[in-house]
């Protein structure tokens, strides 16, 4: 069999995602029962990018040992499959801090194998301080994978050119963005880097919606809710064309919808229903934690403004939730605080600070001038 025949046999026609991943699962299990290692390798990657980019990323992760254990094994296969495998391990570091079930020296051991991997196949490190830097932002890591900071990070990756492994120029114009708004804390420096994006020179599936949610993080951190919305109404417009209905982007879609709680809640409520079923069975706690977040912030403000009971879709049943006409919003904001709050003690935990409950306990106060 091809590549091409395993893909007709076990998964060419299933759904992306979930379903998608099991057909490539029983394909990667055929080609290694006939001893069919090239395939093999191949599948691994298809899996890899398949269970990344339309589910969770979690399997991808578990498999990555196995997958990369074949091809150590194989170097009569290297030629053939080092991009692959280059690109796959791409991914895995991509995500593997935010699944808060795998230790910190593991990750750090999969950074390592990452970096001696780059030298034995020629590519730079630019992706890898790229991820590294973010990993050490969203998670309050600090001296993370022998690097002292996240700007000492951010300076080694701006010192590697761009390669093969290197983000389009989209994304690499949100990323040097992202790094300006938040660690510089710089907003006419990010303004000025970032307007290739606005002026529609530099676009992707992702950019700009993540370059609008990153201004209105910045303004809703910074108090002004007035600039805030201006940007989450168009990162917002942007998710409902591209990913409304979909399990992805969970991170992003929770601060949007964390961001609109205090400037329409209702309408929040309406984002946050079509979202937050797929959250239920999501295996990416990182992920999952910023859609609880969101939640919880949007049943806080609808009780402020009043409202007590609401009919929304709830998994089971639970009477300190429920009563005749619908749920308790006291009690959804309770739940939902709850849901956000014991994952954010298993994040604190492994990264060994106070990174995620100081972000659930934050307490914002707006106002309407400039920043």
């Amino acid at each position: 069999m091809d590549f091409w025949d395993y893909q007709v046999k076990y998964f060419n026609d299933l759904d992306m995602g979930e379903q998608k991943c099991k057909g490539i699962k029983r394909a990667i299990d055929a080609a290694l029962e006939t001893g069919d290692i090239n395939n093999a390798l191949k599948l691994y990657h298809e899996f890899n990018t398949e269970n990344q980019l339309y589910y969770d990323g979690y399997e991808s992760v578990i498999m990555f040992s196995e997958y990369l254990a074949l091809f150590e094994k194989h170097p009569e296969y290297w030629e053939e499959n080092s991009e692959d495998l280059m690109w796959s391990f791409k991914n895995v570091v991509g995500n593997i801090t935010d699944f808060c079930q795998i230790p910190l020296d593991r990750i750090e051991n999969i950074y390592r194998q990452y970096s001696e991997y780059c030298k034995r196949f020629n590519y730079n490190m630019r992706s890898y301080y790229r991820h590294l830097w973010g990993d050490m932002y969203w998670h309050g890591l600090e001296n993370f994978a022998g690097v002292k900071d996240v700007c000492e990070c951010h300076k080694r990756m701006m010192q590697c050119p761009i390669d093969e492994l290197s983000e389009i120029p989209a994304g690499e114009c949100d990323d040097l963005v992202k790094y300006i708004l938040f660690v510089e804390d710089d907003i006419e420096k990010a303004y000025e880097k970032a307007e290739p994006i606005f002026s529609g020179k530099l676009s992707c599936q992702q950019v700009p919606f993540f370059t609008y949610n990153n201004f209105a993080i910045y303004y809703f951190n910074a108090g002004n809710l007035e600039k805030a919305k201006f940007f989450n109404d168009k990162a917002c417009r942007e998710m409902y064309t591209y990913f409304g209905n979909t399990g992805s982007l969970m991170f992003d879609k929770g601060l949007c919808i964390m961001i609109c709680a205090y400037t329409d809640a209702e309408k929040a409520l309406k984002i946050l229903r079509r979202q937050i079923g797929f959250v239920n069975n999501y295996n990416c706690p990182f992920e999952s934690f910023y859609m609880f977040l969101g939640a919880y912030h949007v049943f806080k403000q609808l009780k402020n403004e009043g409202t007590s009971s609401i009919r929304f879709d709830f998994p089971g049943v639970d009477d300190k939730i429920y009563n005749k006409s619908g749920c308790y919003i006291a009690a959804l904001e309770n739940y939902y605080y709850e849901k956000a709050k014991s994952i954010a003690e298993k994040f604190d935990k492994r990264n060994r600070n106070n990174h995620f409950t100081e972000i659930l306990n934050k307490k914002y106060t707006f106002n309407k001038g400039e920043v």
